[in-house]
């Protein structure tokens, strides 16, 4: 009569087993979300950096186009913070904005 009394046990010891295994999958699938975010932060941050080092280098060798700068400086982070704000449609704008040729000139002609 033992026996009877264990019918199902292996059907639920499956179960406690998937639970588990679910719980499992599901810290690994935040972990991911963690480490996509962070990428994203790093990217964002390096690309922030290279702005800023391209604009002094700019600044550096000419001098006197400092107002443009400083519109070129307040478009890009007006562009970043749409960005951020889930507004992809600026996106599109930063690349442009990032590659104005008049900054090029400038530093050509002064």
């Amino acid at each position: 009569m033992p026996v009877k009394y264990q019918q199902g046990v292996g059907l639920l010891e499956v179960l406690v087993a998937l639970l588990l295994l679910v719980i499992g999958v599901l810290g690994f699938v935040g972990l991911q979300l963690r480490a996509v975010e962070a990428t994203s932060e790093g990217f964002n941050r390096i690309q922030a950096m290279n702005i800023a080092r391209d604009l002094a280098e700019k600044i550096r060798i000419n001098n006197s186009a400092i107002t443009e700068y400083q519109t070129q400086l307040a478009n890009n982070a007006n562009n970043a913070n749409n960005a951020n704000n889930g507004n992809n449609g600026n996106n599109g704008n930063n690349g442009n904005n990032g590659n104005n040729g008049n900054n090029g000139n400038n530093g050509n002609n002064g």
